[in-house]
């Protein structure tokens, strides 16, 4: 059974794939030992690794601009923060 698709999007997965290929890298890095660092602005792949990563130790991480200050800055949302976000309109991507 095949991830990729044929009506896939820009990075070649269907988006109906997105929950089976964080289940797959959740499994990965746990056999492997090792820290994946993804990223993504596609609404479909965070709402897919929110709903895996209720069952992992997986952190989401959006990274923004602080307009006042220029710098970078990082928030961590935890499991029913993002869903809540995702849920109700709410900023999720660094926007």
């Amino acid at each position: 059974m095949g991830v990729l698709s044929h009506k896939s999007g820009e990075n070649g997965i269907h988006y109906t794939n997105y929950e089976k290929l964080w289940k797959i890298i959740f499994e990965a890095s746990k056999e492997a030992n090792c820290q994946v660092f993804a990223t993504t602005h596609s609404k479909e792949c965070i709402e897919a690794f929110n709903k895996v990563n209720k069952e992992n130790e997986g952190a989401y991480l959006e990274f923004y601009m602080n307009k006042k200050t220029n710098n970078i800055l990082v928030k961590n949302r935890d499991y029913e923060q993002l869903s809540y976000s995702l849920s109700h309109k709410g900023r999720f991507r660094g926007e």
